[in-house]
């Protein structure tokens, strides 16, 4: 066994975790967060939770089990919306589809801030939304395959250090093997 080969491995495994959990953590906190615990104002109006968006770049997509689903800004939203105010203050969608009863309304390009995703519906409409920021997820998805890739290289280093001999040591007169 190798003593500094197997200490050299698990210094790189410590690194590469720390890498690889850092990048993920970052992907589920910033690139691509799920949200879908609701609020049920009173007056079929559900709410989910804010979005904070940090990017200008980003993507949004609401489903709901609704036909209207709206995205405003947070500073327009109250307990007590209604769905024309929530119309009159709706951030325009890129695209809007339904297909077996699911909405899917998708924003992009928004301003750096708070967002509230709205539906009015007679029963609860199964809201969830995805966002996401495609710079964000690019980069943390690189620190977590570099931290993949540098735990495979731990792992190898290990192995070879523990399945590596020393040498004997060489004494005055010896010829070396």
């Amino acid at each position: 066994m190798r003593k500094n080969v197997v200490i050299t491995g698990i210094v790189i495994m410590i690194i590469a975790i720390a890498m690889a959990g850092t990048g993920i953590y970052l992907i589920e906190q910033g690139a691509g967060i799920n949200k879908s615990s609701e609020l049920n104002l009173g007056n079929g109006a559900y709410a989910i939770e804010p979005i904070y968006v940090n990017s200008t770049n980003g993507i949004i997509v609401v489903t709901s089990q609704a036909d209207n689903v709206y995205l405003i800004p947070y500073s327009d939203f109250s307990n007590n919306i209604t769905q024309s105010t929530a119309k009159a203050d709706a951030i325009s969608p890129n695209s809007n589809t339904t297909s077996s009863g699911i909405t899917s309304v998708s924003f992009t390009s928004l301003s750096v801030g708070k967002y509230a995703a709205v539906s009015f519906s007679s029963s609860d409409p199964s809201l969830a939304l995805v966002s996401s920021s495609l710079n964000g997820l690019i980069t943390d998805g690189i620190l977590t395959l570099i931290g993949g890739i540098m735990f495979i290289v731990a792992i190898v280093v290990i192995i070879y250090g523990l399945l590596k001999k020393n040498r004997p040591p060489i004494i005055d007169g010896d010829i070396p093997y």
